[in-house]
């Protein structure tokens, strides 16, 4: 790759990241390939090469006994319990942190990070290759892919601003026509994406193949170059680091991967093909597995005369990803500390000789019993046959040797004396040197029954010896975890910017590690027990003794022995008996205020004094006399005030009722005599209408009965002429016969 993409600054660093990286490699290499390859060899039980044909070919295994005998005492000393890391504050202001720190640090390694996984391969690596490796890093969250989200209204939007799981990556607004749903018109399309993994910090074991480190170092912490190997596809590196997509698409081949490092390909060698590198190696697909260097380099980027530790991501020439920082990732440990050394020894180192040693003598035991059972036979050729001679060849059972006389004369055995009672003694006396060596024996190891046969004083003299031995390994590889459990702190102090809510011990606690103080140390305790188990019990039982009488002598109050450190020894015993946590049992008694977050320990009433119980009981009795006719007293002024209050409320109610009685009965007067003014006036108003309505009618009656009489009266004065006029008619009548008959007449019809 051309370096002029760099200037002349990034362009040193990663002439110094390559050098330091080789050097590096063919320290590791020179110093430790061969005998971690071999490790895991002798683990495996793997032959040795200088096998013969028709002898015993058997391998012995203690390199693998050893390592699994200590290693689940090891995991157990540390996970028995619920706590792995515990720190306590180096000053006042912050061990007031301290509690909080332990229970939140514990809680991300044990179940944030599958702890105990990591920690069982931090002590496998440790115990067979010199040297095991973990490191922890923050890990930001994870998010879902982008989606798009159309139409929601605006409550819907709010909800989801609102949300804290869901990042809104951009946001379109329209005005359209309002529905029952977007009753003021707006809809809006959203692009976002939701978050599935909260930001924790990863804890991981480095295979001891993958890892890096500067020729000589010893301390790691301040080494001038560290730095291991982080696989990826092909695709997670362009998203990555998308503006070297090209450089990562042209990319092919390891970096100390398979092809370079033997290690490796010795721990997948039962699988075909993985031994000469990746299987989809060299297809440029973006599924193609490729190895980036993550490293940490002391180099003065800056120019000022003070190399800074830069944290680098590189892929063979192309330097990825550089910036400060201020510690690297890596802590480690080794089982056997060699002064002035970053790599001590390993079990293997001190029983790879034991094995090698028992396997000769334990061929030569079997080879001795083979020959003893199935010895070497001389034949006369003369005296025996063909067919007699192919059967000597052929060792069976039963099988039929033909001879030319006397079998006796033919064929006579070469008798082989059985020596594997001395193999089996060297290889017990192997063994001892052995248990010598590593701390670990069978009087460690539980039902062996040779120990039956053996006296309490001298097993428990092999036990202790090896526990002493275990309990040194156990020292060093807490020494790693010291630093890892810092690591982890600083961690959640710099990047947990909101607080956490955990449950510890049943409750459900919220943390907040941004208030956290920079001046805390991290202890881990060893707590070994597989063979020691019932005398620690038995110790603990002598403290909880102890206890019993100080709280009893000096009372539940006294600051020497706490509810504290009473459920302390409860936790201890049933770390013992195998349980992680108490709160199955019993309750913590450090409480925090769900309100205030303050912590609230419970603190017992001092029990009183034996000897000052009688006279307590005097001085009780009289007060309590005293307190009787006080009270007595008090009760009947109290009874005294109270009818007297209760009179003058009497009084007072009555007074009060009759007043309001008198202005009830005034005001009553007054409506009724308003009532009854307006009953008048509205009677007076009702007669003059009817009265007046009274005169209207019978005026109108008169009229019309006026009318009506002079209706009549004209009817019967029409009748008077209508009958005079007959009358007058008939008279004419009359006198105009008779004028007929006796003369003239004279006149007409009147008028």
């Amino acid at each position: 790759m051309a370096y002029d993409r760099y200037d002349e600054t990034t362009s040193s660093l990663l002439l110094a990241l390559k050098e330091e990286e080789q050097w590096a490699a063919s320290y590791l290499k020179s110093e430790l390939q061969e005998s971690q390859i071999d490790a895991l060899r002798r683990f495996y039980g793997d032959e040795y090469g200088d096998e013969v044909d028709g002898r015993s070919r058997v391998t012995t295994r203690e390199v693998y006994e050893l390592i699994q005998w200590l290693r689940p005492d090891l995991r157990r000393a540390f996970t028995s319990g619920d706590k792995v890391f515990e720190f306590e504050g180096v000053t006042a202001e912050s061990d007031q942190y301290a509690d909080e720190a332990t229970d939140l640090v514990n809680h991300v390694f044990l179940s944030d990070n599958e702890g105990e996984r990591e920690l069982d391969a931090f002590i496998f690596d440790g115990l067979l290759q010199r040297v095991g490796v973990m490191a922890c890093e923050w890990r930001e969250a994870e998010y879902s892919p982008a989606q798009e989200v159309t139409g929601i209204n605006s409550i819907q939007f709010q909800a989801l601003q609102a949300d804290p799981e869901t990042e809104i990556l951009a946001q379109d607004v329209r005005q359209d026509a309002p529905d029952e749903a977007h009753q003021d018109g707006l809809y809006i399309d959203l692009k976002i994406k939701r978050r599935t993994k909260d930001a924790y910090p990863e804890v991981f074991a480095i295979a001891p193949e993958d890892f890096r480190v500067a020729a000589r170092t010893v301390d790691l912490q301040s080494a001038r170059y560290a730095g291991d190997i982080v696989r990826m596809m092909r695709g997670e590196a362009k998203r990555k680091w998308p503006d070297y997509a090209e450089e990562i698409d042209a990319h092919h081949g390891d970096t100390g991967g398979f092809n370079t490092d033997e290690r490796r390909a010795e721990r997948f060698r039962d699988l075909e093909g993985w031994d000469a590198g990746s299987v989809r190696d060299g297809k440029g697909d973006d599924a193609d597995e490729i190895e980036i260097m993550r490293e940490y380099i002391r180099h003065d980027l800056d120019q000022d005369g003070m190399p800074e530790l830069i944290r680098c991501y590189r892929l063979g020439d192309c330097l990825l990803e550089h910036e400060e920082v201020d510690e690297h990732i890596y802590a480690h440990w080794t089982p056997i500390p060699v002064p002035h050394r970053l790599f001590g020894l390993s079990i293997y180192d001190e029983a790879k000789d034991i094995q090698r040693t028992k396997t000769v003598l334990l061929r030569n035991m079997l080879d001795s019993v083979y020959f003893s059972v199935v010895p070497r036979v001389g034949a006369d050729t003369t005296k025996v046959s063909q067919r007699g001679l192919d059967a000597l060849l052929t060792v069976r059972p039963g099988v039929v040797i033909e001879t030319n006389g006397p079998p006796a004369d033919a064929v006579f055995p070469f008798v082989t004396p059985d020596l594997s009672q001395s193999a089996l003694n060297a290889m017990q006396w192997m063994d001892r040197v052995g248990e010598s060596r590593t701390g670990v024996n069978r009087s460690a190891q539980p039902m062996d029954p040779d120990l039956l046969h053996d006296t309490a004083k001298g097993v428990e003299l092999l036990q202790n010896a090896a526990s002493v031995r275990k309990e040194e390994i156990a020292r060093n590889l807490a020494v790693g975890l010291q630093v890892l459990g810092m690591k982890l702190y600083r961690l959640l102090h710099k990047h947990q910017n909101e607080a956490r809510s955990v449950k510890i011990a049943g409750q459900w606690r919220n943390i907040e590690p941004q208030a956290w103080k920079a001046t805390v140390r991290c202890t881990v305790s060893v707590g070994l027990g597989t063979g020691a188990r019932e005398k620690q019990m038995a110790m603990l039982q002598l403290i909880q003794g102890d206890q019993i009488a100080w709280v009893q002598a000096y009372g539940p109050g006294t600051p020497v022995v706490t509810p504290e450190h009473l459920h302390n020894l409860v936790t201890e015993k049933l770390r013992l008996l195998g349980f992680k946590s108490p709160a199955k049992f019993f309750g913590d008694p450090v409480v925090q205020n769900p309100e205030t977050g303050e912590v609230q320990p419970f603190v017992p009433q001092p029990a009183p004094d034996p000897n000052m119980a009688k006279v307590q009981a005097q001085i009780q009795e009289g007060q309590a006399r005293l307190q009787l006719d006080a009270q007595k007293m008090q009760v009947g002024a109290q009874i005294d005030a109270q009818k007297a209050q209760v009179d003058a409320q009497v009084r007072q109610m009555e007074a009060e009722a009759g007043a309001q009685a008198d202005a009830r009965k005034a005001e009553l007067d007054a409506q009724i005599a308003k009532m009854r003014a307006e009953g008048e006036l509205t009677i007076m108003r009702e007669k003059a209408v009817l009265e007046a309505q009274l005169k209207r009618e019978q005026m109108q009656f008169e009229m019309q009965m006026a009318l009506a009489q002079f209706e009549f009266e004209k009817e019967i004065a029409r009748e008077k002429l209508t009958i005079q006029r007959e009358q007058a008619e008939a008279k004419a009548s009359m006198n105009g016969s008779a004028s007929s008959t006796t003369g003239p007449s004279f006149g007409g019809k009147p008028g």
